[in-house]
């Protein structure tokens, strides 16, 4: 319901501001957000309610600021993870078992990860610092003023 009421706020934030081409320019946002992080939900890496998050955060900051958003996301999950790999004493394992992987792929063109060997954790603890980064970037720039 949240994802829903976001994507819609966004959409009336854009009709407000600019009229039919801000409705589009929402649209746009959201179905960017929506469909790069549905890639990550189809490979087992995200949950469903982190790709209507991304629709809705689309619909909100537009294109570009989804686009940051989710690239600092990621960063910041791969940063995570290595805590975690860290913590759990876990990091050269799974370094080298990343490695045999990625040899696998370059010379036999198939990757096999084991799903049940993922890390877990809730996404939002990435985005967080994603939104953070990103908006700091527009500050940085002067777009935000």
């Amino acid at each position: 319901m949240l994802a829903i009421a976001g994507v819609s706020a966004g959409l009336a934030a854009g009709f407000a501001e600019r009229g039919l081409p801000g409705v589009a320019q929402a649209a746009v946002g959201a179905a960017a957000g929506f469909s790069i992080m549905l890639l990550f939900y189809l490979g087992g890496a995200l949950g469903a309610g982190d790709v209507k998050l991304f629709a809705a955060i689309g619909a909100l900051s537009g294109i570009w600021l989804a686009l940051s958003i989710i690239t600092y996301s990621i960063l910041s999950a791969g940063i995570i993870a290595v805590v975690i790999l860290i913590n759990k004493r876990q990091l050269l394992a799974r370094a080298k078992q990343m490695l045999h992987a990625l040899i696998g792929f370059i010379c036999l063109k198939r990757l096999h990860l084991p799903k049940q060997d993922m890390i877990r954790f809730p996404f939002l603890l990435a985005v967080i610092p994603g939104v953070a980064a990103a908006l700091w970037e527009l500050w940085g720039k002067g777009d935000l003023g």
